[in-house]
């Protein structure tokens, strides 16, 4: 990875200086060597963090050969022999050229039609003098960030915004309505940052800048290419060879170790699976949270992954397993270190327990690569459940009637097909009454602390419309519109930064592989559910590579089975924490206070695993401090 900065200067002077104080900022996400270059109005730079052999070629922004275009980049490019035979470079060239020294040859064959071929994790600016353009650009996922700020007579750009905030002209204060989208659980689609004049290129974006105007476009979306075969199963034997490609791009390393996160679903066992035979003989270390104690399971999850992650590590004799055990440990422990490292909140405060030992863990290994599967349940693992409602809306009766039967005969409620087959097309107030009949995701005011003035001033759900959000969550009719949405829902680029950062580990998902994720949206629908059995392509294709019990299990891992010790641990934290954000004006103006101190007086003695306390004091009470907490440190308001 590589931190960014850069300024493109409207007539104001000392753009060289502000850009080596942003990178200067940086620091700590590119530890290898800084690099920049000035030109006319424009001065760019990089701070590079060596992780890919080729980073040994890396000299700093990269000049086209004549000269008129300048490229920064933060890349990692996962089709790297494609791009080569595309570009007409033997083997011998394109393995003398960096990352970004490729990227760059492909921007001067295809201009912006180069974002098409890309497959990989980036973020870049390209200067046109030319033109006298400037072009930001992220990748389709969004693992790679990119942070901007339109000033008086300049713009300016960096990696993470605490490189802008280098520059006095920029305050530091946090947006209060990008935290109560946070609460809100509101795709992160938009430009807003979660800093005030800071915005972001979205994922799979591009922002183009010229003196008198900015415009921001799409270029990443999943391109639809209908897939088509004789067979099922020649579906399930292309599966595992696109998520070999996918895995094998992503083992390039300059050194270190290679770790997965590993636990008891279908997907991060298949990314493992998948590493350990490609990596045979090397080592591959693999790292499962299991809780301390024993905790309870119930009818649709289970409390410890360990021994079906462990089923799955026994498969493969390279698999080091690693059992990651936190125990008590407060989730408030990390709040100042998440602000400084992410410069955003983080979502899920008891899960960074045991992801942030995991890091630890894995840093004492010297592992430089981790591999995930966060991307899985819209490609590898998508359930294919939509198809219920697809059928009913084409008035297929025959075939959704075998397929509720066989859903049925396989363990589904009758109420939860019928929710799934009949929930997209009723009207709101309807499906509010029908899902308190059947059961379901609860809505906004329930599962967040916003507070309900805050959902009118920042008219929280208008722009849930506008991004596609309904916060009363019924069944979606289309499972591939459902999964195109769903895959930008998150934007993962500040988490891969600070992990990077705070660990040494660059994580890196083959489940999001442009490819996986155009196969699986491609396929027909039905592939995932064949004969009545949800996640049917990717138990069928990893068939023989996963054991067994991992494959037939249809229960979900309780994550952080655990997370009450940590709580309890907790509560003078929270208490003291609840006490600071109601002196803070714009925590107090956002987040429920009340609410959270009812919670407080009202703290349970017992019944930790019941799924109200979970959504109380799990969900609602912690993602609120962890917002609130933002605003009061983002702004810079406490000592």
């Amino acid at each position: 990875m590589t931190a960014l900065a850069g300024v493109f200067s409207f007539g104001m002077a000392g753009a060289e200086d502000r850009c080596a104080r942003m990178l200067r900022a940086q620091a700590i996400y590119g530890p290898h060597g800084e690099a920049q270059w000035s030109g006319g109005p424009v001065a760019m730079g990089r701070a590079l963090y060596r992780l890919l052999p080729e980073d040994r070629l890396d000299r700093g922004p990269v000049v086209s050969a004549d000269g008129a275009r300048v490229l920064v980049a933060d890349v990692r490019l996962d089709n790297r022999p494609d791009l080569g035979r595309e570009l007409g470079l033997s083997v011998a060239e394109a393995g003398g050229l960096s990352d970004a020294a490729l990227l760059m040859t492909a921007l001067e064959r295809w201009d912006e039609d180069a974002l098409e071929r890309l497959v990989g994790d980036f973020a870049f600016a390209l200067w046109d003098a030319g033109r006298q353009r400037l072009m930001l650009a992220r990748d389709p996922m969004g693992q790679r960030p990119l942070h901007h700020h339109r000033g008086e007579g300049y713009f300016a750009f960096a990696s993470l915004p605490k490189g802008l905030h280098a520059l006095e002209d920029i305050p530091r204060a946090a947006r209060a309505g990008s935290v109560a989208d946070f609460l809100a659980l509101m795709p992160e689609t938009g430009e807003e940052s979660f800093f005030e004049g800071i915005d972001r290129t979205p994922a799979g974006h591009v922002t183009l800048i010229t003196p008198g105007r900015v415009v921001t476009r799409d270029h990443g979306r999943p391109r639809e290419r209908p897939i088509r075969f004789r067979r099922d199963a020649d579906y399930a034997e292309a599966l595992v060879e696109h998520l070999e490609t996918a895995v094998r791009a992503r083992l390039r390393v300059s050194g270190g170790a290679v770790a997965t996160h590993l636990s008891a679903g279908l997907d991060s066992s298949s990314v493992a699976a998948t590493a350990a035979r490609l990596m045979d003989p090397d080592r591959l270390i693999a790292f499962t949270a299991s809780p301390a104690g024993e905790w309870p399971d119930t009818p649709d999850s289970f409390s410890d992954e360990w021994p079906l992650a462990s089923a799955t590590a026994e498969l493969y004799p390279n698999i080091d397993h690693v059992r990651i055990s936190p125990g008590a440990v407060s989730p408030l422990d990390g709040l100042d270190r998440n602000v400084f490292l992410y410069d955003r909140p983080l979502m899920n405060l008891c899960n960074a327990v045991w992801t942030d030992a995991i890091n630890s863990a894995a840093q004492g290994r010297g592992v430089r690569v981790m591999l995930t599967g966060q991307m899985g349940n819209f490609s590898l693992s998508h359930a294919g459940e939509e198809v219920l409602a697809g059928l009913a809306r084409q008035g297929r009766w025959l075939a959704l009637a075998r397929l509720a039967a066989a859903l049925h005969a396989g363990g589904r409620r009758w109420r939860g097909v019928a929710r799934l087959t009949l929930g997209p097309f009723l009207p709101g107030p309807a499906w509010r009454l029908a899902r308190k009949i059947f059961g379901g995701a609860p809505g906004l005011e329930i599962h967040s602390a916003l507070r309900a003035s805050a959902v009118e001033s920042f008219d929280i759900r208008r722009r849930a419309a506008e991004r596609g959000l309904d916060p009363d969550y019924p069944p979606w009719a289309d499972g591939a519109a459902m999964r195109r949405w769903g895959l930008r829902r998150v934007d993962l680029g500040n988490y891969n930064k600070g992990a990077l950062a705070g660990w040494g580990g660059d994580y890196r998902d083959p489940t999001a592989d442009r490819r996986v994720i155009e196969y699986c949206l491609n396929i027909p629908e039905e592939q995932f559910i064949l004969g009545g059995q949800p996640r049917s392509l990717q138990r069928r294709a990893f068939a023989g590579r996963l054991p067994a019990a991992v494959l037939c299990e249809t229960r979900k891992g309780a994550q952080g089975a655990d997370w009450s010790l940590g709580l309890v641990a907790a509560r003078p934290q929270l208490e003291a924490e609840l006490a600071r954000l109601a002196e803070d004006p714009q925590a107090a103006a956002v987040v429920d206070l009340e609410r959270l101190g009812a919670a407080l007086s009202n703290w349970p003695q017992t019944g930790w695993s019941d799924p109200e306390t979970v959504r109380q004091y799990r969900v609602v009470l912690l993602r609120a401090v962890s917002a609130g907490h933002f605003l009061r440190r983002a702004s810079g308001r406490n000592t």
